[in-house]
């Protein structure tokens, strides 16, 4: 097990590795909060939602339990409206405990109850999919859907994150997979050595080998850490870190947010890394051998429907700047661009795309 202190406006501690749950209880005695609530995906509770509340309740704390949907229709208004709700009628103080435990959009929703309720509380993440554990639970974004995607939102960095990859085994093929895209952003954005060890892993992966999923969430987890810690609120390099997601949340909205989120990351790193041949030079060979990487760990790489119909999806896109499309790209393995295009320009790219 891996403990490690993100340093930002409070310092994180982030626990990696298998059994990290286990050191919940110790966590949570050291904050001595005077009420715990945990905000639970309602699809754990047969499974890790009674393992948290009995290491709570061993330990003599008595938490509150809500739970809420899991995946994008957790991140609406009227969740975040009960969750504040539901922390008044506990009487939560500002120095009481949110424990988040679910997948990336629990999280969000969560975090973002935490960081607005009587103007900020504790906070605990416990992600419990593959691509919570590897990106959406560490770097302090919350935030819900209105109209765009996570259009309203802080950033807040919780006190804690656990990162059990134990985890991961009670979860579906389909939930477990999606997660990978972010991996594959990571090792992209890291290097050679990242990505080499993404593709001798690809078969332990698959089969969820504890070992394998310890060495590449351990290496997302200090390439977002590394980024986050140089940049917390995205004014400069962290813009790396939405690499293929300038694709991927137009593909959501168009679609309705049908496609799930790692899905549409694979699509839009695929999409993104042809943007990059052409206006960065980025080696096709790298661009193909990335392609397939996503194709080998069961991610689709093509867009499901024309790519220059996702356009009217991208004016929401909190990246852009004065109006202009501004895309992190790499121009080789390591080594990133920001483009800024003109919408005309970006739409003629679209236009061409093969697919």
């Amino acid at each position: 097990m891996a403990e490690t202190t993100l340093r930002v406006e409070r310092h994180v501690k982030v626990l990696v590795g298998p059994g990290s749950l286990e050191r919940l209880p110790s966590i949570v005695e050291e904050m001595q909060p005077p009420r715990i609530l945990v905000v639970s995906d309602r699809a754990l509770r047969e499974t890790w939602l009674p393992k948290v509340e009995g290491l709570l309740e061993d330990s003599g704390f008595k938490p509150g339990v809500i739970e809420v949907l899991g995946g994008e229709d957790a991140k609406s208004l009227d969740t975040l409206v009960m969750l504040w709700r539901r922390m008044a009628a506990e009487r939560l103080t500002r120095d009481s405990l949110v424990i988040g435990l679910g997948g990336g959009s629990v999280l969000d929703v969560a975090g973002f109850a935490a960081s607005t309720y009587m103007r900020g509380c504790r906070l605990v993440n416990i992600p419990t999919t593959l691509l919570a554990q590897a990106d959406a639970a560490i770097g302090g974004k919350t935030g819900i859907n209105l109209d765009g995607k996570n259009m309203v939102g802080t950033f807040y960095h919780p006190d804690a994150v656990i990162v059990d990859p134990s985890m991961l085994l009670t979860l579906p093929d389909h939930a477990y997979r999606q997660g990978f895209s972010e991996i594959v952003k990571h090792a992209v954005i890291r290097g050679e050595d990242a990505l080499s060890l993404v593709e001798g892993s690809t078969d332990a992966l698959r089969a969820r080998d504890p070992d394998a999923l310890g060495a590449v969430i351990g290496m997302s987890v200090a390439t977002k850490l590394e980024i986050v810690e140089a940049d917390p609120q995205e004014r400069g390099i962290r813009v790396l870190l939405n690499y293929g997601h300038t694709v991927a949340h137009a593909l959501e909205r168009a679609l309705s947010y049908s496609i799930s989120h790692g899905e549409a990351v694979a699509i839009g790193i695929n999409v993104e890394n042809q943007l990059a041949t052409r206006l960065l030079g980025f080696s096709p060979s790298d661009a193909e051998r990335i392609g397939n990487l996503l194709e080998e760990l069961d991610l689709p790489t093509r867009p499901p429907l024309p790519p220059a119909q996702l356009l009217p999806h991208m004016g929401l896109d909190k990246k852009f700047l004065r109006g202009k499309p501004r895309l992190p790209l790499p121009a080789r393995l390591g080594v990133f661009k920001v483009v800024s295009m003109e919408w005309g320009e970006l739409k003629k790219w679209l236009e061409s795309l093969k697919t």
